[in-house]
C-alpha cells in the first residue's frame, strides 16, 4: 500500500485518490488553491488501462497517496 502524502501535490506525481474517488492512478497536470485550509483541486487524468479520463478534483491532502511512477520513477 502507498503511503499518505507529507506534501502538497506537484505537477506529474502520480497519486492515488482518497476512498471515495475512483481507485485508479492520477496523474497531475495542474494544482490550484482552493482557498479551504488542506485542500488543493487537482487537474490531471486517470489512467485506466489504455484509456485516458480528464478529471478535476477536490481533495484533502492529508487523504492522498503517492504512488509509485513507472515512467518517472520517485527520485
Amino acid at each position: 500500500m502507498a503511503a499518505l502524502m507529507e506534501r502538497r501535490p506537484r505537477v506529474g506525481d502520480l497519486l492515488g485518490l482518497p476512498a471515495w474517488l475512483p481507485d485508479l492512478p492520477y496523474r497531475v497536470l495542474a494544482v490550484r488553491e482552493p482557498g479551504i485550509d488542506g485542500y488543493v483541486w487537482l487537474d490531471g487524468y486517470l489512467l485506466d488501462g489504455y484509456a485516458v479520463v480528464e478529471r478535476s478534483f477536490l481533495v484533502p491532502v492529508a487523504r492522498l497517496r503517492e504512488l509509485p511512477d513507472p515512467v518517472w520513477g520517485n527520485g
